[in-house]
């Protein structure tokens, strides 16, 4: 796939080749070697990290520059499965101003519009004083532990201390820069069994249904008052996304029933405390529930002033609103990172992500690299 030349690369013209590649979750495709040689033209070291699994998910590291203060730019170039409606989306179509495409929020245009900033930053200032670190990984949508989180070690030692990470996951909401995220809430993955034993409806004496023993506990678990006081973070939430009783005969009581539920939960707690507290729920509902528990992360939450304040002046400048700063929607690769550094994510709209018809004002590519090219200009040179 041929682009322009880096001197007059365009981020929408990026942008709409990443998008061609067919990088569904966790297959590559060829888009990570396709940045590596983009990168390395800009003048990275890159290291390309294989999967351990014959189609596992690549991770890419690149670095360029010396010194202390080190900015991490995170992404990733995997876009979701198909959903019930099939979309191909991967043949990039602009219409009216307006650019579609699987990834080209989420987070494909954000990545073009990154690297693209970078290589017009290290242009004009190609011996700034600091480290620009790159990771890309090809899985995080699934969330496999073959992702960043794998890499980050790796990385730490190789590229770090870090001083910051930039995530271009698609914070903004209705305009390009609206929302700035300083953080998100934890998550964890619950499934329910409920046991009972089998018999005939006309004799229920005998038997034990699970079903109402599974309702009462989802009940007790939806209604649950996890912060009297969520503050400026974002409240915890449980969502109920499964009931499974599996049981096609109408005059059998079923001897088990099963639910799936994912809650994503405020800073005040951790996994292990969310986890306890579910499992007192359901010793205090039956003896007849089992519970088990998959942390998915923990919450976090940036409160590094002067990066906050250095992200709200790049959108001030550049776009000339003033972002609302907020810790709502799904969390991200942030949540690894946010143990080494601060963290804060900026990025396209997502009004559209994960949607059949997935698309981006066409003028935001471009507006997003200018964003993020006065980004580093402050980080590194304090302009």
């Amino acid at each position: 796939m041929k682009i322009s030349p880096l001197s007059s690369l365009s981020p929408l013209e990026l942008t709409c080749a990443l998008v061609a590649f067919k990088s569904v979750t966790p297959r590559d495709e060829g888009c990570l070697s396709f940045l590596e040689d983009i990168l390395q033209g800009v003048g990275f070291a890159t290291v390309m990290h294989p999967s351990k699994t014959p189609d596992g998910p690549k991770n890419l590291t690149a670095v360029y520059g010396e010194g202390a203060r080190t900015l991490v730019f995170l992404g990733h170039t995997d876009v979701v499965p198909e959903g019930r409606e099939p979309w191909d989306g991967f043949t990039p179509q602009e219409r009216g101003g307006i650019l579609f495409g699987r990834g080209v929020a989420d987070m494909k245009g954000g990545i073009a519009s990154f690297v693209v900033a970078a290589a017009r930053f290290i242009a004009q200032h190609p011996t700034f004083p600091g480290k620009l670190v790159v990771l890309l990984t090809g899985d995080e949508e699934v969330g496999s532990p073959e992702g960043i989180q794998a890499i980050l070690p790796w990385a730490a030692q190789n590229y770090g201390p870090f001083t910051a990470c930039l995530v271009g996951e698609p914070s903004s909401c209705e305009t390009l820069g609206d929302h700035i995220a300083l953080g998100h809430r934890g998550s964890l993955n619950l499934f329910v069994t409920a046991q009972g034993v089998q018999g005939h409806v006309a004799n229920p004496e005998r038997a034990r249904n699970p079903i109402p023993i599974l309702m009462q506990y989802l009940q007790r678990i939806t209604t649950h008052v996890w912060e009297s006081d969520p503050g400026d973070f974002a409240a915890s939430n449980l969502e109920v996304t499964s009931i499974d009783v599996d049981n096609p005969v109408s005059n059998i009581i079923p001897s088990q029933a099963h639910a799936c539920a994912n809650i994503r939960f405020h800073i005040q707690h951790n996994s292990e405390s969310i986890a306890n507290t579910l499992q007192a729920l359901a010793a205090e509902t039956s003896e007849c529930l089992s519970v088990e528990t998959v942390p998915n992360g923990e919450a976090f939450l940036c409160q590094d002033e002067e990066l906050i304040g250095i992200t709200e002046e790049a959108v001030r400048e550049t776009l000339h609103i003033t972002p609302r700063r907020g810790t709502e929607g799904g969390t991200t690769d942030g949540r690894f990172v946010a143990s080494y550094c601060p963290v804060m994510e900026l990025g396209m709209i997502s009004r559209t992500i994960h949607h059949k018809g997935e698309s981006i004002p066409s003028e935001d590519c471009e507006r997003l690299a200018q964003v993020y090219e006065t980004f580093l200009q402050k980080f590194f040179l304090r302009i």
